[in-house]
């Protein structure tokens, strides 16, 4: 899981993920504490190798839109 914290977003991180063709599902309180968000992924050994570096450098973009991420 990714700790995201906010809930609202959370959810914008996982709009903005499958608008660009990842889906990462956000999992938001109460099935975790208040303010303690989190993405779910779950990478399988079908992905290949593309996939998951799209799916980091899309959690890089959005992240950073966000600012969860900040360099």
């Amino acid at each position: 899981p990714i700790l995201i914290g906010e809930g609202e977003k959370a959810v914008r991180m996982t709009e903005k993920l499958f608008a660009r063709g990842t889906f990462i599902q956000e999992i938001p309180w109460p099935a975790v504490p208040k303010n303690r968000s989190i993405l779910r992924c779950i990478p399988t050994v079908s992905h290949t190798r593309e996939q998951l570096d799209k799916v980091i450098q899309d959690l890089i973009v959005v992240g950073r839109e966000e600012g969860v991420i900040r360099s």
